[in-house]
């Protein structure tokens, strides 16, 4: 964002929503010393000290792309089919596979989505946040019957609102290479 120059007014083809959890989850506090091996023999204690909040649970995020916007003539107009069609590979394979940074190595945080649903279609975005807005109960883990119950709701908002993608995709039903090329395929050409 740039508040002091008006010249800069370029939206944003894509937009992203914050990861929730899909059930309760709880915070858990780590508590860590740190020893400094310079620190001179008189002195005494720990380097550093602090805490941590942290949790495990199962997410749910939303990415959507405007491809209408994405290519129009104030962004990608120049690329061609092939070029726009290799950075919108790239976009979906780094929203899926990358992982933040943010305490990787406290926390090691590497895991990859067990599930995505990826839609090509027209219309206003659509996120599915509210299939989560009863959290999912599970005594037995969260991440089976997260992914039922955004299938459960998606499958219900479909048939209530007429819901229509040119191309529908699922991981794992299918790799990410299909998954990819499902998606960025006949982009352009309609």
């Amino acid at each position: 964002m740039v508040a002091d120059d008006p010249t800069l007014t370029l939206e944003g083809a894509a937009n992203f929503s914050h990861a929730i959890s899909t059930h309760k989850v709880s915070n858990e506090i780590d508590f860590f010393s740190a020893v400094d091996d310079l620190k001179p023999e008189d002195s005494e204690g720990a380097g550093h000290i602090g805490t941590l909040e942290f949790n495990s649970a199962c997410y749910y995020r939303y990415i959507g792309i405007n491809i209408d916007l994405l290519s129009d003539k104030d962004h990608l107009a120049h690329f061609s089919k092939e070029e726009l069609d290799k950075v919108l590979d790239v976009f979906i394979r780094a929203c899926l596979q990358a992982i933040p940074t943010a305490r990787k190595n406290s926390m090691a945080g590497y895991e990859i989505p067990n599930y995505v649903l990826g839609l090509r279609r027209t219309g206003q975005p659509l996120s599915l946040a509210n299939a989560f807005e009863k959290p999912v109960k599970s005594n037995d883990g969260y991440v089976e019957k997260s992914v039922q119950a955004l299938k459960e709701y998606f499958s219900k908002i479909k048939g209530i609102w007429g819901i229509r993608a040119d191309v529908e995709r699922e991981i794992p039903t299918v790799g990410i290479e299909d998954f990819v090329k499902a998606l960025v395929g006949g982009i352009g050409n309609e």
